[in-house]
């Protein structure tokens, strides 16, 4: 068994410090699961960048429907769900393609077509403003998710929402949001 004495106590000290930093880091970073989707992890990092994008757009688009505000803690609750429910559904799609196209094809094909999208120097000034998001952020985590759905389309017979309600009932699904629960089909409030 392991003890402490004098010769190691600053070797132990220096462990533990380390472990500790290294783990505030990792926490600080957002690197840290929220989800998982059959052993493939979603990132805090990821739900963040996408919940605040998610929040500027509905503020940047509030003023169109004034009288359908909806109050900010019910609000919050609706993007989260919304957010990490997409995020699931963008691993279950990239998975998809990747083995149906093969990986590098899928990837070239992806890169391709987002490279096309960015090239409109104002759509991407829109939609940055829009999400209050840089342009990489806009091109990661919308213009990606886009052009997914585009060639997920293009290879399924079904409507991409049907095939991924058929989808999510059949994925290894954990949330580890504490406000948040996988329920089978979707991600919703904890009662």
């Amino acid at each position: 068994m392991f003890q402490i004495t004098s010769m190691n106590k600053p070797y132990f000290f220096g462990v533990v410090v380390g472990v500790v930093v290294v783990v505030a880091g990792m926490w600080i970073v957002g690197f840290y699961p929220v989800a998982m989707v059959q052993h493939t992890p979603i990132f805090a990092h990821e739900y963040r960048v996408n919940l605040a994008m998610a929040s500027s757009y509905y503020e940047g688009v509030a003023w169109l429907t004034e009288s359908d505000r909806i109050s900010p803690d019910d609000l919050e609750m609706i993007l989260k769900e919304i957010v990490v429910t997409g995020l699931i559904d963008e691993v279950m799609v990239t998975r998809y393609l990747s083995d149906e196209l093969g990986k590098t094809t899928y990837n070239n094909r992806l890169e391709e077509r987002v490279a096309e999208l960015a090239q409109d120097g104002e759509f991407m000034a829109q939609l940055g403003s829009i999400m209050d998001a840089s342009d990489k952020d806009v091109r990661a985590y919308f213009l990606r998710t886009k052009v997914r759905y585009e060639m997920l389309d293009e290879i399924i017979e079904e409507d991409v929402l049907t095939w991924l309600d058929q989808q999510r009932p059949n994925a290894d699904i954990q949330v580890y949001v504490p406000e948040l629960v996988w329920n089978g089909s979707e991600v919703v409030a904890r009662d």
